[in-house]
């Protein structure tokens, strides 16, 4: 992605964050987020991976999802509102996202039912201990002073490590969402062999979701 297109994306990631905070003051939106957390629902791929997730977690006989990279827990929230039995994690590696998170599963009356978890990738967690893990990983380009962690300018080894870690803690299957926006996404799809369940294109920005098999484990 060009300078250009990194410095619309930043300019139109700050302005949806200013409107965000004036709608939320007048109670207009119930999602909290604050200014280290990216807003989830103004983009098309956080609203795509929960379409996908719900389809699985209503076909599959679901009881555990997790999200790992978290931010304001839109997947996670989104998936236990649907689902009453269903219990989840959530996990980010930003101390601001997991308190956010906290917040908004509280005011949606599901903290009941879910963990929220300050941990690089899914390290925190056993492997094969989710049925389901889901990401939607950063991918968009931030403000300087933002965690290093939260954007995209990192290298391959962080979307692989997400990868890879939802396919160790998955018990069945993992959904991972990649965009054009991350110069990486081409890379990782090769590497991994997802079978693309998803693609959608809006401006700038090309989603595609992947469901990624648990492979059997031979003695």
């Amino acid at each position: 992605m060009g300078l250009f297109d990194r410095v619309s994306v930043v300019l139109i990631v700050s302005i949806l964050s200013f409107l965000h905070r004036i709608l939320w003051r007048y109670r207009t939106i119930d999602m909290y987020t604050v200014y280290r957390t990216f807003i989830p629902f103004y983009f098309i791929s956080s609203r795509a991976v929960v379409e996908v997730a719900r389809v699985v977690v209503g076909k599959a006989s679901v009881s555990s999802i997790c999200d790992i990279g978290s931010g304001s827990g839109y997947i996670a929230i989104e998936l236990l509102k649907k689902y009453g039995e269903l219990y989840g994690v959530a996990i980010d590696i930003s101390r601001e996202a997991v308190l956010v998170s906290k917040v908004n599963a509280k005011r949606f009356k599901v903290f009941d039912r879910i963990d929220i978890i300050q941990c690089r990738s899914g390290h925190c967690l056993r492997g094969s201990s989710i049925d389901v893990a889901i990401s939607n990983p950063p991918y968009l380009p931030c403000p300087e002073n933002w965690s290093r962690e939260l954007c995209s300018g990192l290298g391959e080894h962080i979307y692989r490590e997400i990868a890879l870690q939802l396919i160790r803690i998955s018990k069945r299957l993992a959904i991972l969402s990649l965009s054009t926006l991350s110069r990486y996404s081409r890379l990782l799809v090769a590497h991994l062999k997802g079978i693309e369940v998803y693609r959608r294109r809006a401006g700038l920005d090309e989603v595609k979701i992947y469901l990624l098999k648990k492979r059997p484990q031979h003695p």
